[in-house]
């Protein structure tokens, strides 16, 4: 059985206005949950708040990218709505 874990960055749904680093804390605790105790071997994760700029989103990515490296697994952030990158034109 191969496990591919879902983490979702502060919860879901999104309520209140939390900070990168806190949505980051959030990812940090599922993550070392879904490998360490687990055995995931890749993490998809939805972060972070459609309402964030892109400077406001680049700390949490960077830290995702971070935490790639920490727990070993490929991470990838999913497009999904109330998310980051959700609304097209922050992408442009």
């Amino acid at each position: 059985l191969v496990i591919i874990g879902m983490l979702h960055s502060a919860g879901y749904p999104v309520h209140g206005q939390r900070s990168a680093q806190e949505h980051l804390a959030s990812l940090r605790r599922q993550a070392e949950a879904a490998v360490g105790e687990m055995g995931a071997v890749m993490l998809n994760i939805h972060a972070g708040r459609d309402a964030w700029t892109v400077d406001e989103a680049i700390p949490l990515l960077a830290g995702i990218a971070d935490l790639e490296v920490e727990v070993g697994v490929p991470c990838v952030v999913e497009t999904h709505r109330q998310r980051l990158f959700w609304n097209p034109w922050q992408t442009r």
